[in-house]
């Protein structure tokens, strides 16, 4: 499967959950089950097949949805879950001690 195409594929539906179910905006497990639970079920997997497509790469790796869903987090505000802007100010801190900045 191409790459860049599986990639928006995962962005648009991490969009998707994230706009219909905002409690998964702060959970990024239940996200990442979420959309696992749709690929399986898009490819007709059962429960016993999903680690087997998790090794062989043919379902969205956990770094991608994390990933896809801090940057949809980031861009679009709407997506943010209440904790959002705690974690990213509490993150920000903690790089500004680490250089030495405060």
């Amino acid at each position: 499967m191409n790459k860049q195409f599986f990639s928006s594929e995962v962005q648009r539906m991490v969009e998707e959950l994230l706009r219909a179910h905002p409690i998964l905006r702060d959970d990024h497990s239940r996200l990442l089950a979420n959309v696992w639970h749709r690929e399986c079920k898009r490819d007709g997997l059962s429960e016993k097949e999903v680690l087997a497509h998790l090794a062989a790469h043919k379902i969205s790796a956990a770094e991608t949805v994390s990933r896809w869903s801090r940057k949809l987090q980031e861009d679009i505000p709407a997506l943010r879950g209440k904790n959002w802007l705690k974690r990213t100010r509490n993150r920000q801190q903690d790089v500004k001690q680490e250089l030495g900045y405060e």
